[in-house]
């Protein structure tokens, strides 16, 4: 039987490798790469517009083919194999999901053509599926909700600090992601787990 523990991992910039945000300050600059993801992938994120849509108007706006510009992200998308090591070991003794701010054309070709992690989730939440993206309360509030128990401890592990933040807001013990080693080090405060 789990323990009565939920671990919310984010994707990317943790299970997976950093993917718009370099490439979009690589190709745009800093300012634009900045003002398209908190504008134009933010609508990604919240099902507004679709994952071609974007890739449409980063063509246009980079002049790089479309296909060129997908091909660029994927190989972005290096699993963290290390995490994902830890989640095999440990998805028997905790409740492990995940909550992760997506279009769902992109997780989906990830998650299904790519590499196989659906089965190390109990619960697999896409933003773009909710219409709502972190750092919303109410994003963590439903994992939390839709996970389906009173859980003694909630953790949620992400890379940016704004959506740790909201998760402590309401009640989630914020892990920031920055390497394996210290993510490890940190959650060994709080459970035990398997190595």
């Amino acid at each position: 039987m789990k323990e009565n523990i939920l671990i919310v991992f984010d994707c990317f910039g943790v299970i997976f490798g950093r993917v718009s945000e370099d490439w979009l300050k690589i190709h745009l600059g800093n300012e634009r790469g900045t003002w398209f993801q908190d504008v134009i992938l933010k609508k990604g994120d919240e099902g507004i517009l679709s994952y071609d849509e974007i890739i449409e108007m980063l063509s246009k706006e980079t002049k790089i083919d479309k296909n060129t510009i997908k091909k660029e992200w994927l190989k972005k998308a290096v699993p963290n194999l290390e995490l994902i090591d830890f989640i095999k070991k440990n998805k028997d003794q905790y409740h492990i999901v995940m909550l992760s701010n997506a279009t769902l054309e992109f997780i989906n070709q990830i998650f299904d053509e790519n590499y196989n992690v659906r089965p190390l989730f109990e619960r697999i939440m896409i933003s773009a599926s909710e219409h709502m993206s972190k750092p919303d309360k109410r994003f963590f509030e439903l994992i939390i909700k839709e996970s389906g128990e009173n859980f003694d401890k909630i953790f949620m592990i992400d890379d940016n600090i704004k959506n740790i933040k909201a998760a402590e807001s309401v009640g989630m013990i914020g892990v920031v992601y920055k390497d394996y080693l210290s993510f490890i080090k940190k959650i060994q405060e709080y459970i035990k787990i398997r190595l």
